[in-house]
């Protein structure tokens, strides 16, 4: 359990035993929400952010307005067991769900058909603001050349939606949403 700027509490919620291994998303949480303040000018509007570690989900993430739901594997990093690649893992899902919290639930789309624009954002935050809090890793340079090829690949197939479609319901969201977005 941490602050930022005194405001907003942040506690990560691990399975019992694994409180340490929470410790290192807890920094990223808090480290990120100050980004975001600072960089759109606008501070955290609820009173706690919480992130839950939980075993499934559908996902890798799920951001609700002031809880973030991932997975365990995403959530969890231990200092003497964990290669960097999990670390790096733990703090992209994390950025990338805080950004839910400003673009998807602060300010949301008009309808699904749009969603294109919430997990933009997330993705312009996870290269930005992983950036400026791990210089050292350079995941600008290697997240653009993992995603590019992930891209090309995905759109290679007859049956991939495009950016923006029209669909009838919510419903069917599940069936529009691949990588690619």
């Amino acid at each position: 359990r941490r602050s930022v700027d005194g405001k907003v509490v942040v506690r990560v919620y691990t399975p019992v035993g694994k409180k340490g291994e929470g410790l290192f998303a807890l920094d990223v949480a808090v480290r990120a929400l100050d980004f975001y303040r600072k960089y759109l000018g606008i501070d955290f509007p609820l009173p706690k952010l919480d992130i839950v570690a939980v075993r499934d989900l559908d996902a890798g993430g799920m951001e609700n307005w002031g809880i973030i739901l991932e997975l365990e594997t995403l959530t969890l990093y231990d200092n003497n067991k964990s290669p960097v690649s999990t670390r790096q893992g733990v703090a992209s899902v994390i950025i990338h769900e805080i950004a839910h919290q400003y673009y998807g639930d602060l300010v949301t789309t008009k309808w699904w058909t749009d969603i294109w624009v919430n997990e933009g954002f997330a993705e312009y935050f996870v290269r930005s603001v992983t950036a400026t809090l791990f210089p050292e890793w350079k995941y600008e340079l290697i997240s653009m050349q993992a995603e590019y090829s992930s891209a090309l690949y995905i759109d290679s197939f007859k049956n991939t939606f495009a950016v923006k479609i029209q669909y009838l319901n919510q419903s069917e969201m599940d069936l529009v949403l691949d990588r690619l977005i």
